[in-house]
């Protein structure tokens, strides 16, 4: 099974983003909705359908996300799941970002 775990700093959104953590968390559930992605909870987990193009769909987000000036400066928790393994993708572009 594939999956996302999204999580926002909500004291750094509050003191410093012109959006409100309901708004922030809106547009991320759109793009994933666009993406054919299910949000499973509102505990910022979203769940793959089954499908072949889950990977795809899920990496969609990723690079979409990524670049978002509304999102990646809030985001606390960002880490994907395929199957038992695990990758924290908001640590992975923290690197690539002071690689720069």
């Amino acid at each position: 099974m594939i999956k996302m775990e999204i999580c926002m700093d909500k004291d750094k959104v509050k003191e410093n983003s012109e959006y409100t953590l309901d708004q922030i968390c809106s547009m991320v559930d759109d793009v994933a909705k666009k993406c054919g992605i299910t949000k499973k909870n509102e505990n910022g987990f979203f769940i793959g359908n089954g499908k072949e193009n889950d990977f795809a769909n899920f990496g969609k987000i990723i690079l979409y996300l990524k670049d978002q000036q509304w999102f990646f400066p809030y985001a606390q928790k960002w880490v994907w799941y395929v199957g038992e393994e695990r990758d924290d993708v908001l640590e992975h572009y923290k690197e690539k970002a002071e690689m720069k």
